[in-house]
């Protein structure tokens, strides 16, 4: 974008605040209007492991337990952190999380446009990249319907920042925010390398690629010792933790795994601009987005090859590491790397419009009409998505959390009005329910406040001679197969719940 010439006076600076403060504000407003709707989701899967981990252990011995990390394969205080602190102010209602996802998000929102600024030098691509990115509803989605989301949502904040004040030269201040990033999500281990081809990119002084090499190490050697010893912390304890062929996090450096995992990133980025693209990886869909990324690269070219290098080495170090991984990826492993991409896209569409050499206003137009159409169409997505809840049809590259918060609501609401009070041992079996929604056993336990209760997810019920058999799902296999059938509630879903004690009716239309 060719820069306009602006008088410095007073009044203008002025201008300049006020026009800042009402874009953050339209930027934080298009927030809530895509993601209100979180606020009504319960916790969810994860976070009730979370909230028993706190309940069981009180908050000294979570403490002295979330800084160990002996055989752990993740290492997150940071968010733990953050979960003891939630669980302290709001307990068990979890509008307090998603108040806290709202704000956190805004802010790594507004560090996008920040950076882009940086980049591009151009506000209406920073601006609308920095929208693009909040309301990119398929890539946050799930970050922001769940509590333990913040190992994204706040990695991404911390990710920026430190990204941020590096570009600001406050190196140090970098570093220490490095360091969080790190013990908030292992993904942020990508930023130093990002930050090197970053100083390589703003390096003009015309130095051979050796001296602009060494120099940009120099540049952030503190947030190499902090990587240092973050690696002296966790090299001992994944050392300890096997990693089957079956583990969700197994890496494989070579397979078609690989070329599919990079075509459903390709296809997800795009669907993050706009949820209704929903591009099949072929024909004209493929033509015109490279076409864009094209337009985008002709119009880097002109202002810099060295740009080039970096937004695409950006992308391509946001991927690495869950590039490599077998049977486990998600839409929200985006996250560091997308707003790369969406500042790829734009200089590809505002390449496009420069070929018919209109006005700079109509620049303005077209990007506020995107902002507007990807804005008003992920709110609308959600919306959908929001009003089928168990109906929703399987998303991929999701943890399908929509379905899954609706479970929590249904099994919690249904034993609040049909079971005030629960006799201590009791079993209770589900049918057609998907108890890891609530943590299986874990959640029961929470709301009645009750150890002893047992929750199976069951697949065959039998009786014979010797009592009541239940034949588990895998994943529950360590829990006790034999139930008491005098303290067993066996419930069903059909449309709605149904409390039975008939086998035969309890089994009709079971899985085998």
């Amino acid at each position: 974008m060719n820069k306009i010439v602006e008088n410095n006076s007073p009044n203008t600076g002025v201008w300049r605040f006020n026009r800042r403060i009402i874009y953050s504000a339209f930027l934080i407003l298009s927030i809530v209007a895509v993601y209100w709707r979180a606020f009504k989701y319960p916790y969810i899967q994860d976070d009730w492991y979370i909230i028993d981990s706190i309940c069981k252990l009180g908050n000294a011995d979570y403490l002295s337990n979330i800084f160990s990390a002996t055989g752990n394969l993740f290492y997150r205080p940071v968010g733990q952190l953050y979960f003891l602190l939630l669980y302290n102010l709001s307990g068990l209602d979890p509008v307090g999380f998603h108040i806290a996802a709202i704000l956190i998000h805004c802010i790594s929102s507004l560090l996008i446009v920040a950076i882009a600024n940086e980049l591009t030098g151009d506000r209406l691509i920073s601006w609308t990249a920095g929208f693009l990115y909040a309301v990119s509803v398929t890539v946050h989605m799930d970050s922001m319907l769940w509590m333990v989301g913040i190992y994204d949502i706040g990695g991404a904040l911390f990710f920026f920042l430190a990204f941020f004040l590096f570009i600001k030269k406050r190196v140090i201040f970098s570093a220490i925010v490095y360091c969080l990033a790190l013990f908030t999500k292992e993904s942020t281990i990508i930023l130093l390398p990002v930050l090197l081809l970053y100083q390589l990119h703003r390096d003009n002084s015309g130095k051979r690629f050796l001296e602009k090499f060494l120099s940009g190490v120099k540049a952030f050697w503190r947030h190499g010792i902090i990587l240092l010893v973050y690696f002296l912390i966790r090299i001992p304890s994944l050392a300890s933790v096997p990693i089957k062929s079956d583990n969700p996090y197994q890496i494989q450096l070579t397979g078609i795994h690989i070329l599919d995992n990079i075509t459903s990133f390709f296809k997800w980025a795009f669907e993050g601009l706009n949820p209704y693209f929903e591009l099949p990886l072929s024909g004209i869909s493929i033509i015109i987005g490279f076409s864009i990324l094209f337009f985008g690269v002709y119009r880097i070219v002109r202002t810099g090859k060295a740009k080039i290098f970096f937004l695409g080495g950006w992308m391509a170090l946001g991927l690495l590491p869950v590039i490599f991984l077998t049977n486990h990826f998600f839409r929200y492993y985006l996250t560091y790397s997308l707003p790369a991409f969406i500042i790829f896209m734009l200089y590809g569409v505002r390449a496009s419009i420069s070929i018919f050499s209109l006005k700079q206003y109509v620049h303005a137009i077209v990007f506020i009409i995107m902002i507007c159409t990807s804005m008003i169409s992920s709110s609308i997505y959600f919306g959908i998505l929001d009003r089928q809840g168990l109906n929703i049809p399987t998303i991929p590259g999701s943890g399908n959390l929509i379905r899954k918060g609706a479970v929590v609501h249904l099994v919690q609401n249904y034993l609040a009005k049909e079971y005030p009070s629960l006799p201590g041992h009791v079993s209770l079996v589900f049918n057609w329910v998907p108890t890891v929604s609530f943590g299986g056993s874990i959640g029961p336990r929470i709301w009645y406040n009750d150890s002893t209760i047992h929750v199976y997810e069951v697949l065959r019920v039998n009786k014979d001679s010797s009592g009541t058999h239940v034949q588990l799902s895998p994943d529950e296999n360590l829990q006790p197969a034999r139930v008491d059938p005098k303290n067993t509630i066996l419930i069903k879903y059909h449309g709605d719940y149904i409390r039975t004690t008939n086998l035969t009716d309890f089994l009709q239309g079971a899985p085998n």
